[in-house]
């Protein structure tokens, strides 16, 4: 009897990537099995190559294949660049811009706003963005509600119907690893005190980097459709597009560079660089959580994340408790990184990819640089105008 060929369809379905992975952990497992993991994960096959029940022909098939990758990588990677930017465009200013339309005309107060803004109300962009987010009200949470979702639909371009069912139900046992799950908790709240820190020794020199924030986020908060935005629906829409969409489509060319392409979109999403690189920080560690544990846990500790900031905004007392917390979690996540220094380096080569420079291949894309440039300059922009 022949030993199965890899190009055979995937049975069992093996384009979860941590079943695949669960599975290669299995020293007995089937050579069909493997042979389907080689044909649906391309950045485990370094891994099915070195298991114990690779073949001859499944290894010269592994080798065949290489060449291939680049290219489907960078196909790949054009379309979730291209999807990123018309979800963005969607969602910061086509949806938002009909909903206020359609204010404007069924509600006066709208009306009187737009009016008083035009007329010379505001003498800054912040000022302006601040009246028409004060005039929207209650109105504003429900906006951002139905402008992310609208955003979220152009995701089921990447992943069509796993992108609500597999990506999210998809699992690996935590096991032993709850310490693992707890550190990542705690560098998450560790980046907070990092970020506050930074944002400290600039406020020095005159100018406040977390206006730009604020004037987002504070008119949110106000209400309670955009607590629950902030809390609920916008971690969840999140982490469904970045840490589900984008990661499980780039993963099969390498997890730690999946890991780091959908955490520098997700900070660039953010639209400033003050909040944008405390996200590219918290996307990394997400990114880890939801390919080594699943979704469900990375949208866990998002939720309580953005809980926890809203909370700290509710009274000076809970801020500083807050604060505090944020530095012994830095003390501790320091400790932690020079005590499991060799185990770490450990965690960041099993996630190599096996295709040669994924990073150079993938983000050398005439798309996805103007993309990162152009959200880049986005950034910038706003910084300087708010």
């Amino acid at each position: 009897m022949s030993e199965p060929t890899p190009a055979a369809p995937p049975v069992p379905d093996y384009s979860s990537l941590p079943l695949a992975q669960t599975a290669l952990a299995d020293p007995a497992l089937a050579p069909a099995d493997l042979a389907a993991i080689a044909y649906a994960q391309p950045g485990l096959r370094s891994l099915v190559a070195r298991h114990p029940a690779a073949y001859p022909e499944l290894l010269r098939w592994l080798i065949e294949q290489g060449h291939h990758a680049a290219v489907r990588l960078k196909s790949d990677l054009a379309k979730v660049t291209g999807v990123y930017l018309v979800a963005v465009v969607t969602f910061q200013l086509i949806t938002p811009t009909i909903l206020q339309v359609l204010l404007i005309f069924l509600v006066p107060s709208m009306r009187e706003a737009l009016i008083h803004v035009t007329s010379g109300g505001g003498s800054s962009l912040a000022e302006v963005t601040q009246q028409l987010s004060e005039a929207m009200g209650p109105w504003l949470g429900w906006m951002m509600i139905l402008s992310a979702l609208t955003a979220a639909a152009w995701y089921f371009l990447i992943r069509g119907r796993r992108l609500v069912t597999t990506d999210i139900t998809t699992t690996v046992p935590v096991a032993g690893r709850w310490a693992v799950l707890g550190k990542a908790a705690l560098l998450i709240l560790a980046t907070q005190a990092a970020l506050i820190g930074v944002s400290g020794l600039i406020s020095l020199t005159g100018y406040d980097p977390s206006k730009v924030q604020s004037s987002g986020i504070d008119p949110l908060s106000t209400t309670a459709a955009g607590i629950v935005y902030i809390v609920l629906v916008g971690p969840f829409i999140e982490e469904l597009i970045f840490r589900g969409a984008i990661l499980r489509r780039l993963a099969p060319y390498g997890v730690n560079f999946a890991i780091v392409t959908q955490a520098l979109l997700f900070g660039l999403y953010h639209l400033n660089l003050y909040q944008g690189v405390f996200a590219f920080a918290v996307g990394l560690i997400l990114g880890y959580v939801a390919v080594h544990f699943s979704l469900k846990w990375a949208l866990l500790l998002h939720m309580l994340n953005n809980a926890l900031a809203t909370l700290a905004d509710a009274s000076a007392v809970v801020q500083w408790v807050y604060i505090g917390s944020s530095v012994l979690a830095l003390v501790a996540v320091v400790i932690f990184a020079f005590r499991d220094r060799v185990a770490g380096r450990a965690l960041v080569a099993e996630g190599r990819s096996t295709l040669d420079h994924p990073f150079r291949t993938g983000w050398s894309h005439p798309l996805f640089i103007v993309a990162a440039v152009l959200m880049f300059a986005v950034c910038c922009l706003m910084m300087v105008l708010l």
